[in-house]
């Protein structure tokens, strides 16, 4: 492999996507090397993706991307077992300020990808990029496998734990207390039942967050997004608090669907 590009980008997320048309836009040869088999097959995502930098690059996306629901109600709620304090934000202009929307990544990475390589940018699917290449004190490329793609820039946008980058020195190994559990099911409704049971119209969604309780008041936290026809609800827990305590993980979310505030909504 003897080609040699401009930019380098490592990782087809939405940051190594954003950075590639950026490139890209600037007149620049740019290549993504990502490692799933497309876009969006190996993120980890509770269900929203909020907006203020990506309406940047492309106004108004939302009208050709694959998005589930703005989110135009959003609340944190502080739950016991028998007890609800909540904070709500509602946005009543959100047609003219949209700054999230539910979406489903598998969908909407793909449809990113897609957009980014019809702006000139060369997406390279199913490439496990090995380490940085120097040359002479500087970066010159990237290896995978035997094969070694020259380019002048190289941008690391491999998540964030970033092998890559750790090879580099350029991030430290993170540290195992700093790690949680995420879990999530998506649970189908019928449209009408979404919107009846949230109080929200067609074009209308709610972002719930929800401390205490649901994680047995261990670090984390639970969430619940609202799609088109069904609801996305999971929780986050401290991996090293879990690993002290006397639950099983798939209890705890068993216990959160269970809860009176959490079971009238998902019936």
């Amino acid at each position: 492999m003897e080609e040699s590009f401009d930019v380098i980008v490592v990782g087809g997320g939405p940051a190594g996507l954003s950075s590639a048309l950026v490139a890209s836009r600037n007149g620049l040869s740019t290549v993504v090397l990502e490692r799933g088999e497309e876009s969006g097959t190996k993120n980890m995502f509770g269900g929203v993706l909020y907006t203020n930098s990506l309406k940047k690059l492309i106004p108004e996306f939302w009208k050709i991307a694959p998005v589930e629901r703005p989110i135009t109600k959003r609340r944190i709620d502080f739950l016991t077992e028998n007890s609800l304090v909540s904070i709500e934000f509602e946005n009543f202009k959100y047609k003219e300020n949209y700054n999230g929307f539910s979406v489903y990544r598998s969908k909407f990475d793909k449809w990113f990808s897609k957009y980014v390589e019809e702006s000139g940018v060369l997406i390279a699917n199913g490439v496990k990029v090995d380490e940085i290449v120097h040359e002479n004190g500087r970066v010159v490329g990237v290896r995978s496998g035997d094969d070694i793609l020259y380019g002048k820039m190289v941008i690391i946008a491999d998540g964030v734990i970033s092998l890559i980058a750790q090879k580099e020195g350029m991030k430290k190994k993170p540290d195992p207390k700093n790690f949680a559990l995420g879990m999530k099911e998506i649970i189908k409704l019928s449209q009408e039942d979404v919107e009846k049971r949230f109080g929200i119209k067609e074009n209308e969604g709610v972002e719930i967050l929800y401390l205490g309780y649901p994680t047995k008041y261990m670090r984390g936290g639970g969430f619940l997004y609202t799609y088109r026809d069904s609801i996305s609800l999971g929780l986050i827990v401290s991996l090293e608090e879990l690993r002290k305590s006397e639950y099983m993980a798939s209890d705890l979310i068993e216990d959160f669907k269970e809860n009176r505030k959490i079971s009238e909504l998902i019936d």
